[in-house]
This record gives C-alpha cells, sequence and structure tokens, in this order.
C-alpha cells in the first residue's frame, strides 16, 4: 500500500499555514510502511544568481509524532487538526455495551466488535461536555439496554476550548469518525442502519457526519442543537446551513432552551418543543393546569421566546432535552408506555413515527414536571446540582390527527 498526502493546511488565499499543527489518522492492514516527508516550500530564487541558497532559511523545528496501536473497532483513537490551530487534538469512539447482570456498561475489552449490518448509534456530546460525564452516559446506557449497537464520540478537549472555540472543531470530528466508520464498513449499501444522536454542537457533528457518508444515514436525533449567535461570539460555525432532514431518512430535533436553535429544530422531520415552569426548584403545578398550558402552547402560532430571567436556567434547561430523551428510551422498554413507545430506537430507525407533522411547527411539546434534583458525579462540575427533566406530560397528534396527552 502506498499513497501521497499532500497538507490542506491553507490559508484563505490559499497559502500554506507554517503554524498549524496537522494530524493524520488512517486504519491500515498489517504490513511494512515508510513515511517520507517532503518540503515543498516555493523559496524566492536569488535574482542576481538564479538560484535559491537554502542557507539563508532557518526553518523552525518541526515535531513529528507517529502513534500506531493495534486496531479495534471496540475502542479507535486518533487526533484531528484545522488549519487555524497550531495544536491536534484528540479524540476517540468507543462500543458501549450494557451488561444486563449489572447495569453497568462493560469494559472496550468486553464489547463486541462493530457490525456494519445491524443497526448502529453514534451518540455526540456538545460543548465542554464528555462522553463519561453523567447525561450522556446515562444516554448511552439507556439506547444500549434495546440491545443495538453503541458508538459514543469523545472530542471533549476540542469541545472545551476558550469560549466558543470549540465550535471550530465540528467539521472536523464529522470527517474523522465519517473515515472510521466507513473503514469499519458503513458504505452506501447499509446507511440504513447508521442513526446519530447529538447534543448541542453533537447535534451539527450529527449533520456534518450524515453529509460525509456515502448516502443519507437512517436517522437523526437533534437534543436542543445550539445556537451560537455572533452576540455570543460564535462566528466559527454557519449552523444557518443546517437542515437536518436533508441527510438523513428520518429527523428528530429536541429543543430545551435559550441555548438552542428553534430554527434549526424545526428543519427535523419530527421537532418538539420542551417547556419547564419557571422557578420550577419551588413550582408545583396540578396535572390539569400542565394540560391547559400545553394545548394552549401547541396551538398558538410560534412566536418570540422570552428569556428566561435567570441565567442560569438556560444552561439547565439545554441538557433537559438530553434527559428528557434519556427518559423516554429508559420508560420505552414497557410497550404499555404510549408516548415512550413512539421514541425507542426500533420505532425512531423504522421511519414510523405515527404522529401528525406540522410543517414549521412542533409536532408535540413535552411539559417537565418536577425536574428532578441531582449532582453531578464526574467532569469539572463534579459534586454541583444540576436538573434532570425525567418527569413530564406530553401532548401532541397521531398520524390520523388524534389528540395524545400523557
Amino acid at each position: 500500500m502506498s499513497g501521497d498526502y499532500i497538507s490542506e493546511k491553507m490559508d484563505e488565499h490559499g497559502n500554506a499555514v507554517p503554524v498549524s499543527g496537522e494530524s493524520i489518522s488512517a486504519v491500515l492492514p498489517a504490513g511494512e510502511y515508510t513515511i517520507t516527508i517532503s518540503d515543498f516550500t516555493d523559496y524566492p530564487v536569488d535574482p542576481f544568481t538564479s538560484s535559491t541558497d537554502y542557507s539563508r532559511f532557518e526553518l523552525p523545528p518541526i515535531p513529528v509524532r507517529l502513534e500506531m496501536s493495534r486496531y479495534t473497532t471496540q475502542l479507535i483513537q486518533g487526533r484531528i487538526s484545522i488549519p487555524e490551530s497550531s495544536v491536534t487534538m484528540p479524540l476517540s469512539m468507543t462500543v458501549r455495551e450494557l451488561n444486563t447482570a449489572t447495569g453497568k456498561m462493560k469494559e472496550p475489552t468486553e464489547v463486541q466488535t462493530l457490525n456494519p449490518s445491524n443497526p448502529l448509534w453514534v451518540v455526540v456530546h456538545g460543548r465542554k461536555d464528555s462522553d463519561a460525564f453523567d447525561q450522556m452516559s446515562a444516554l448511552a446506557r439507556n439506547l444500549s439496554a434495546f440491545g443495538v449497537q453503541v458508538v459514543t464520540v469523545n472530542w471533549n478537549a476540542a469541545a472545551s476550548s476558550v469560549g466558543l472555540d470549540g465550535s471550530r472543531w465540528i467539521e472536523a470530528v464529522a470527517r474523522w469518525v465519517s473515515n472510521q466508520l466507513k473503514a469499519v464498513g458503513f458504505t452506501s449499501n447499509n446507511l440504513q442502519n447508521l442513526n446519530i444522536i447529538g447534543h448541542s454542537w453533537g447535534s451539527y457533528v450529527a449533520f456534518e457526519l450524515a453529509q460525509r457518508m456515502d448516502g443519507k444515514v437512517n436517522a437523526i436525533v437533534a437534543l436542543d442543537p445550539a445556537k451560537d449567535t455572533w452576540l455570543l461570539g460564535g462566528i466559527y460555525y454557519d449552523e444557518s446551513q443546517v437542515d437536518f432532514s436533508e441527510f438523513a431518512t428520518t429527523s428528530y430535533a429536541f429543543h430545551s432552551s435559550f441555548y438552542g436553535d428553534r430554527d434549526r429544530a424545526l428543519t427535523a422531520q419530527y421537532a418538539f418543543r420542551v417547556e419547564a415552569p419557571e422557578n420550577y426548584e419551588e413550582s408545583v403545578l396540578d396535572q390539569p393546569a400542565v394540560h391547559t398550558f400545553l394545548r394552549q402552547h401547541y396551538l398558538i402560532a410560534l412566536g418570540v421566546e422570552v428569556v428566561d430571567e435567570v441565567l442560569l436556567d438556560p444552561w439547565r434547561e439545554h441538557g433537559f432535552a438530553v434527559t428528557l430523551f434519556s427518559s423516554l428510551l429508559n420508560r420505552g422498554k414497557d410497550p404499555q408506555n404510549g408516548v415512550a413507545s413512539l421514541f425507542t430506537p426500533q420505532r425512531i430507525s423504522s421511519s414510523s413515527a405515527s404522529l401528525t407533522e406540522r410543517s414549521d411547527h412542533w409536532e408535540g411539546l413535552f411539559f417537565v414536571r418536577d425536574p428532578v434534583k441531582s449532582t453531578f458525579t464526574n467532569g469539572p462540575n463534579a459534586e454541583e446540582d444540576w436538573w434532570k427533566a425525567e418527569n413530564f406530560v406530553f401532548d401532541g397528534y397521531d398520524a390520523v390527527g388524534n389528540a395524545i396527552v400523557e
């Protein structure tokens, strides 16, 4: 096996970027390989001698690092790079499999290899998150409980960049993951088995990943896709281009906070609004009041959203889409649970939502009742309080127009 790789590290004018870091991740069959690094710099020619005096040029030391490891699909590790960064970032894909006897996730050495002939769910976290932190690990666990293949993508290092700089890495993450999935065997012949779930920036990784596969993936589930406006410094990724239904046979989106982009969520085939009461730390609403609230919100036209009085609320509620969907998965194991049964992996991947589609409107509304207070067990917010949207009421219409209120 042989081939040439020409650096793509160019600025907006097409010139090489000398200070940028660069990473190449590749799956190679067993064999012997030779790596040669050549300098293609176009050095200036001396006008008097018509020759190039290379001794006049002092090149900075360029570190070259080679990492090689035995390839397994259970845990794939690599690095990514972008033109505007002088460093490369680590990331990984890990197969997640539930040990039904213990209720805990198995170690990568204990799980099966990926099989492109069976359905796969790829789970991608968002800003300053990780596949090992509470809400995303719970999502992977509840998903795996259905017996489907689950892979989590961890790009925590890039996603935790200062401010909103992490959004610069969205496309690079998607490119790397798509290359790994293609190497595993996910091609145009079996993309009906590929499903992607993303939260916040991870929703856009899901979109970019689907775009880079050889055809439409089966499903995308976008959990409160991020709204990185220029007011917040979000100038690096243009989410206005995102249409979740464009590269997926079926798509779902849940919009739960001011930090989420309502318009992007509405591009999904099935979009849902997640509402939470103000001051939910102390609020108590009776069931009739909740149903009245939902009915009014379902019927009125979409209007301008009101920013929560407390800035901390949007941050908490940004994760409500994750914990609510995770709770739906947990409840969906009971086939008698009507609403939750609409959101099982099997139902989503079958493209049969049994809900009335409403162009440019929500297909349903979830009202979070009594958010559950919990404590982060790991990550940068370990031992801090957080809130989970595990209790809710749903309002929508089935495929023939009958009201669903549960």
